[in-house]
């Protein structure tokens, strides 16, 4: 099983589903909804928003606004749906500058961290682009063809299809 870094309430529930054996036969369904419902309510109230209550309905801002975390514009814009590169850059920076460094060495990394932006922007301002993984861009072109194809009366079909490419 892949590795993933969750909040706090996310690993929290999947601690709950994985104790989900534990349970005796006749009070297992309700154990299951409750932690059914408990994800639920989270995912709603940080990627969607809660339900207002009283007059004027809506929702609540969610945690996360939806520009934050949504790509499906970056999809049809065919730019990338991850910060693999932002995050590549961070493993590189860390590798450079160790935990509490001296101020010296803080110095070289900085220095050097300068260089090696300098060397990419000179790249890319002479047509030199990085390559993305040919299996990156197998994925991109794939859910790319079922965003383009989307309707709202297949929504189901849509996603059980994105679900099928995309693994996390």
């Amino acid at each position: 099983m892949k590795k993933v870094k969750l909040d706090y309430f996310s690993n929290k529930l999947l601690n709950l589903i994985y104790t989900y054996d534990l349970f005796r036969k006749d009070e297992s369904n309700q154990a299951f909804f409750k932690i059914y419902n408990t994800f639920i309510k989270y995912f709603e109230a940080t990627y969607i928003g809660e339900l207002k209550r009283g007059k004027g309905g809506g929702r609540k801002d969610p945690r996360f606004k939806h520009e934050i975390w949504n790509v499906y514009t970056r999809n049809i814009e065919g730019l990338p749906r991850t910060n693999n590169n932002i995050e590549g850059w961070h493993n590189a920076l860390q590798r450079v500058i160790k935990r509490s460094p001296s101020i010296y060495t803080f110095i070289d990394g900085i220095k050097l961290e300068e260089n090696n932006t300098e060397t990419i922007y000179l790249q890319l301002a002479t047509g030199i682009v990085p390559k993305r993984r040919p299996v990156y861009m197998e994925i991109d072109m794939r859910i790319s063809e079922i965003v383009s194809d989307f309707s709202k009366e297949k929504c189901l079909e849509y996603l059980k299809n994105i679900a099928l490419i995309i693994d996390y």
